[in-house]
């Protein structure tokens, strides 16, 4: 009996992937430990996650895409509130979702994260990916903040050089990056900014290819004139 009983958990869902992690994303999920439930009809995910960006994170409220082995899907959302999470701290020992034990995959979604200086993280569609082992999370977060920072300052850069298409750039890199420093309000003046300069260029566009036209039509009126 005991022999049957362990051969129907080895049917339980699998672990999910180490370090999930979508670009930008101020936590990484270091582990979803999956384990049977005592009904043996459910199964208890266990979610483990680590700040990794340098404020802390008060609320975070996510969505699990559960798919069970007939292809069908749900919808579970949790929230996690008063975390008070700060930076490399971990929380993941009382965060028990029950699933049912049909469960063939996990996907993990995040609708937003809130920090405690009123900053909001959200990334719509995000693909959480599996980084591999993390020797150090010091280092793997301080790589991810020096690229936030880089970009930041690119984007600054090509903003401040004032013409549409240089402020085009700078504007899809803040987009990347937007709950980073003070990226969200430097976006809202500059779109307006870029959208003026875009509509002049394009109206001085416009009237050069209408001068380029009638001088062409011109000549060619000539050219004719001269051969008759």
């Amino acid at each position: 009996m005991e022999e049957n009983k362990n051969i129907e958990q080895t049917n339980i869902p699998k672990d999910l992937e180490k370090n999930l992690w979508t670009y930008g994303s101020p936590i990484i999920f270091q582990e979803g430990k999956i384990t049977p439930e005592v009904d043996e009809e459910s199964v208890s995910l266990t979610l483990t996650f680590a700040n990794i960006f340098q404020e802390t994170i008060k609320e975070i409220n996510l969505r699990l895409i559960v798919t069970n082995e007939k292809g069908e899907e749900e919808t579970i959302n949790q929230s996690y509130t008063d975390l008070a999470l700060g930076y490399l701290q971990s929380k993941g020992n009382d965060i028990l979702i029950k699933l049912n034990k049909n469960t063939k995959d996990i996907k993990i979604q995040i609708d937003r994260i809130i920090f405690e200086n009123g900053g909001v993280w959200s990334k719509e569609e995000s693909v959480w990916e599996s980084t591999g082992e993390i020797d150090n999370l010091d280092i793997f977060a301080k790589a991810k903040l020096k690229d936030y920072e880089d970009n930041y300052v690119i984007a600054k850069e090509d903003l401040a050089k004032e013409d549409y298409i240089n402020m085009g750039n700078g504007i899809e890199i803040l987009k990347r990056i937007s709950w980073y420093k003070d990226s969200a309000k430097i976006l809202k003046t500059s779109e307006q900014k870029y959208l003026l300069l875009k509509n002049a260029e394009e109206r001085r566009q416009s009237v050069e290819k209408k001068k380029a036209h009638r001088r062409k039509s011109v000549k060619k009126k000539y050219v004719i004139t001269g051969v008759v």
